[in-house]
């Protein structure tokens, strides 16, 4: 990034404008996760007006940045086709929503990277991560007070009607809080422990939910941030001292992980149980419960419950009970997949002993293919693999790791988002950036993934960020 384009951002973000757009990051999760007093559902409508008004100073250079540049490549062309797909299907069924597709993947998206690509991502990652984080920490305490315990047969929701909704903000908090590890670990402050403590916390709270899904987004995520500490020059084995540091890292951060593991636990069960008793509140899951309030007993619980939840229809050889039912929903959609889409994303659906009214695909592939058509969820399939093997490529290059905190902390957040998201995606069914939380984290942290590769073929070449320059 030339200095012209230091300066020009530099100038909207100083520390004031930089707190702001902290908080409108704050705005823009809760508008993401919690139902608004909007009718239609078209709530979506203030996430969007939140994340126009963060880009807004940057508007009027990306638009005379687009018109001397064009942005053609792989990536872009993907995202296009699916804007175009869903235009259409506007225009077959006059819906709303698909038009609001096509705009997103149009325009706002393309947006996105041309702001990245010209200004550089870490700015906007940094005070994404650290809104998110503190959203974060916002929603635990809200739960924690107004949720209700965590108990025995019962999937943790916080304070939503089904736990994975919980589950997917895990997921998307996951890549803000690696951010600031790796951060955290590059600048070697205290700090990182801190964060470890978080990650115990969300994978502890991702088994109280029950959500296969969320679990199992939750691996690639931690192994990337793994990755990357270990990648960084000071726990490099041929450096001084640089074995003795990753032992010292790996055993100190265990035993803080299951240190806030066990807190997490006695706060949730003894410490909510002892709240209520303060209040005088008797929760309504306590009829339900089995066990007494202890932090042993929530142990058990966890243990019992992943126990069901992975050996579900296992003992029968039912794969689709194990599925909780998607694989008769796959086979439903796909079944309809045709070269347009179709004027409802939802269908009835029979899958085994479960009937469906109104079902989504439960796979964001599949879901896109169905609602706008076969090339639209072609295209969605090649965005998510695309990046995924280009945060693999950015995870190997040495001048990431050695470089500047942000730019390593701006690839374990990618990274982080883009790996989970692909997991999700495979059993969920929120593509849509402004109405999903996970897919608005995925195509902000695919387009920064893009605009850093970019960025470093470009200075590969010796080319200055500007100018043309192919993935």
């Amino acid at each position: 990034m030339g200095n012209a384009g230091r300066m020009a951002y530099g100038s909207t973000a100083q520390k004031g404008n930089s707190s702001a757009v902290v908080v409108l990051w704050v705005l823009f999760f809760f508008c993401s996760v919690l139902p608004l007093p909007v009718p239609n559902g078209y709530d979506w409508v203030f996430a969007l007006v939140i994340f126009l008004v963060i880009f807004s100073k940057q508007i009027y250079l990306v638009c005379k940045f687009i018109i001397d540049t064009p942005l053609v490549n792989c990536w872009l062309i993907a995202v296009e086709v699916i804007g175009f797909s869903f235009l259409l299907t506007f225009i077959l069924f006059v819906k709303i929503t698909f038009l609001f597709y096509a705009v997103t993947f149009c325009l706002v998206i393309p947006l996105a990277y041309a702001v990245f690509q010209r200004f550089g991502a870490e700015r906007v990652v940094f005070e994404l991560s650290k809104g998110f984080y503190i959203a974060f920490v916002i929603l635990l305490a809200v739960s924690f007070i107004f949720g209700p315990p965590y108990k025995a047969d019962i999937q943790y929701s916080a304070i939503f009607s089904n736990p994975n909704e919980f589950g997917y903000i895990l997921t998307s908090v996951m890549p803000c809080i690696g951010y600031f590890l790796v951060k955290s670990a590059k600048e070697n402050k205290g700090y990182q422990y801190l964060h470890i403590a978080s990650i115990a916390l969300v994978v502890i709270m991702s088994i109280m939910t029950g959500s296969r899904t969320t679990q199992l987004s939750l691996v690639p995520q931690i192994i990337v941030v793994l990755v990357l500490l270990l990648r960084l020059p000071r726990f490099r084995k041929n450096e001084t001292g640089g074995s003795a540091t990753i032992w010292n890292g790996l055993l100190t951060g265990v035993l803080v992980f299951v240190i806030a593991s066990s807190a997490t636990v006695g706060a949730f069960t003894v410490g909510k149980h002892a709240l209520e008793t303060c209040a005088g509140v008797t929760s309504e899951h306590a009829l339900v419960a089995s066990v007494s309030p202890n932090v042993e007993n929530g142990l058990e619980a966890m243990v019992e419950s992943v126990s069901t939840r992975y050996s579900k229809g296992m003992s029968d050889g039912n794969i689709n009970d194990f599925s909780s039912g998607r694989l008769g929903i796959f086979a439903s959609f796909m079944q309809d997949i045709d070269i347009l889409g179709h004027e409802s994303e939802t269908k009835q659906v029979v899958s085994g002993w479960r009937f469906y009214e109104h079902t989504y695909a439960h796979n964001v592939f599949i879901q896109v293919a169905y609602s706008a058509g076969l090339f639209a969820g072609v295209a969605m399939f090649f965005i998510a693999v695309f990046s995924l093997f280009r945060s693999i490529i950015v995870l190997q290059e040495k001048e990431i790791v050695r470089g500047s905190w942000s730019a390593v902390s701006c690839v374990a957040f990618s990274a982080c988002a883009v790996t989970g998201f692909f997991i999700y995606a495979l059993f969920g069914d929120g593509y849509a950036m402004f109405k999903y939380l996970p897919a608005s984290v995925f195509w902000i942290a695919s387009a920064a993934l893009c605009s850093l590769s970019m960025r470093m073929r470009c200075r590969q070449k010796e080319f200055e960020p500007h100018q043309q320059c192919c993935l």
